[in-house]
């Protein structure tokens, strides 16, 4: 069942880590709460960042959810940059399409399925 490396090539349990050792109550909560909270893409990355580590050590914790904080303002400002490929020079507009280039994004929204994402793609 295992392969020889000890790592699991699937799972479909989230409280499992691929290397095969379980995630603490405190991810499995950082996972929740970040997909109830996807409409706010910065704390939605952060959270999920550190539900998605695969160490329960504390460290690498805090370094899932600092790399989920600088996920999403690499996407705000790609956004901003589409934003301004389209015309978007106000200010309200560079910003809304900062929001959609982060919300759109997030660990959250990679787990909606395409149809769905182009849908709320279509109202934001």
């Amino acid at each position: 069942m295992f392969p020889k490396d000890g790592k699991l090539t699937q799972t479909n349990d989230e409280m499992v880590n691929m290397n095969g050792t379980n995630k603490s109550g405190f991810q499995g909560i950082c996972l929740k709460v970040g997909r109830a909270l996807a409409f706010i893409p910065g704390l939605s990355n952060v959270l999920m960042g550190m539900g998605k580590s695969e160490s329960t050590n504390p460290w690498d914790v805090i370094k899932g959810g600092i790399e989920g904080g600088v996920k999403t303002a690499v996407d705000a400002i790609k956004g901003v940059v589409e934003g301004l490929g389209k015309g978007r020079l106000n200010p309200v507009q560079m910003l809304l399409s900062a929001y959609k280039g982060a919300a759109m994004d997030t660990y959250a929204m990679q787990d909606v399925k395409s149809d769905t994402k182009d849908k709320i793609k279509d109202i934001v």
